[in-house]
């Protein structure tokens, strides 16, 4: 069974553990983690929810997941990049911190309040050289930042093909930093 660190409305830890279903159920604070893959064309990698998933199931995402009780986050953004994508000999050096989101959301039965560290992990692997977890995901493919910006921009047209990040303002933000983030990068090399 595992558990998470409960955090108060100010991401300060309680002292308390939870479960992800005691979390969820209650609307309990906790601490999250999503990690922005991109490659050297400027393309996002995004994964496919597992059919079996009890939360937005076959939709797109980026990768993200819960900190484990005791965990720091940079360390469980790369647990997660483990387990899901299959990237091996990652090191905390790879991550780079980005930005920290306050979230909370209702879903059917699921209240789901937590702070989201998003970090970025830069790779040019090819899509056949990810190993899938099955049961989180089901496939994985690049997105150019302008397709995620249509996306982001067209609620009514892809919501049920996407999760709700997507729709958040705060990410088509990021989007828009990357991008000129990355213009100012290239300028430099």
């Amino acid at each position: 069974m595992e558990l998470i660190d409960v955090v108060d409305e100010n991401n300060q830890l309680t002292g308390e553990t939870a479960t992800i279903k005691e979390l969820h159920e209650k609307g309990l604070w906790y601490r999250a983690v999503a990690i922005i893959v991109i490659n050297s064309e400027n393309e996002l990698l995004l994964q496919k929810r597992a059919p079996i998933k009890m939360k937005l199931p076959n939709t797109w995402s980026i990768t993200q997941g819960h900190v484990d009780c005791g965990e720091e986050e940079k360390v469980a953004a790369i647990r997660e990049t483990q387990e899901e994508l299959g990237m091996k000999n990652l090191k905390l050096d790879d991550l780079e911190f980005f930005c920290m989101k306050k979230c909370f959301r209702k879903y059917k039965n699921i209240i789901d309040n937590h702070f989201k560290n998003i970090f970025l992990l830069n790779t040019d692997l090819e899509i056949g050289d990810f190993v899938l977890q099955e049961d989180e995901v089901s496939e994985v493919k690049y997105f150019s930042i302008d397709k995620l910006k249509t996306i982001c921009q067209n609620k009514e047209k892809y919501q049920n093909d996407f999760t709700k990040i997507f729709f958040d303002s705060y990410f088509l933000k990021i989007l828009e930093d990357l991008e000129k983030r990355r213009k100012w990068v290239c300028v430099e090399k």
